[in-house]
């Protein structure tokens, strides 16, 4: 069934408070200076000789906290990992935009449009032009739902900028990100913190909240309100 909606959406963008590296890059930057510093300590220890208390005992422990799990025990796709994962990104969030609301850091945006909604027992599709004069220029976006998953979702961009952004509560996906702003396309990592549909052939609500991080840009945290109501025609 395809139904004409009257399509709301409220967007705020944040920027995080430190401007000069992205999430993954201190992920990474994290786990090498504390390998390092345990380098340091290990290079200043004196090696046990034969005279040593330490000779004929077990070897010395020498580790460190890991940021991430060491690769060969570490499976990401296990509930293990993913709750692992989730942890240590919500704690960098935390970390770079505590003190990022209410500031420059923060813009907002509200668009309103007529769009095309397909519902049917499994799916709702939602597809509509993004707003003429926008950074997104002639871009048609479609969200589709599985309706046995209201807490994820996909959002599928093509035109001038062409990207598929999957949005899956406390789960990462990476994708490619395409615009003629930009040379070549990039990666794309989506961290979603929230992701809630409430949403019928009567209309209803998408909530989103979430991370992107673009490979040689700015880190942000994006919330959207999108509010669907069912248009008469």
């Amino acid at each position: 069934m395809s139904i004409a909606i009257k399509l709301t959406i409220s967007t705020k963008h944040t920027l995080p408070t430190n401007h000069a590296i992205s999430i993954y890059d201190q992920f990474r930057s994290q786990a090498m200076e504390a390998v390092e510093e345990v380098m340091e300590e290990m290079a200043e220890m004196p090696y046990p000789g034969e005279e040593s208390a330490f000779a004929d005992g077990p070897a010395m422990d020498i580790s460190t906290t890991e940021l991430v799990p060491d690769e060969e025990d570490f499976d990401p796709e296990s509930p293990e990992g993913q709750e692992a994962i989730r942890r240590k990104l919500e704690a960098l969030i935390d970390e770079c935009f505590s003190q990022a609301e209410n500031n420059d850091n923060t813009g907002r945006y509200i668009f309103t449009t007529e769009a095309e909604m397909d519902v049917t027992p499994g799916q709702i599709t939602i597809t509509y032009d993004e707003a003429p004069g926008s950074d997104l220029g002639q871009t048609k976006s479609t969200i589709r739902i599985d309706r046995a998953t209201p807490h994820s979702l996909s959002i599928e961009r093509s035109g001038t900028l062409m990207n598929t952004l999957i949005c899956e509560k406390g789960r990462r996906h990476t994708s490619v990100y395409s615009s003629p702003m930009i040379p070549m396309p990039l990666e794309a990592c989506t961290y979603t913190r929230r992701c809630d549909t409430d949403l019928d052939e009567e209309g209803g609500v998408i909530f989103l909240d979430y991370i992107i991080e673009i490979r040689g840009a700015d880190v942000q945290r994006t919330t959207i309100r999108m509010n669907i109501v069912p248009l008469e025609r």
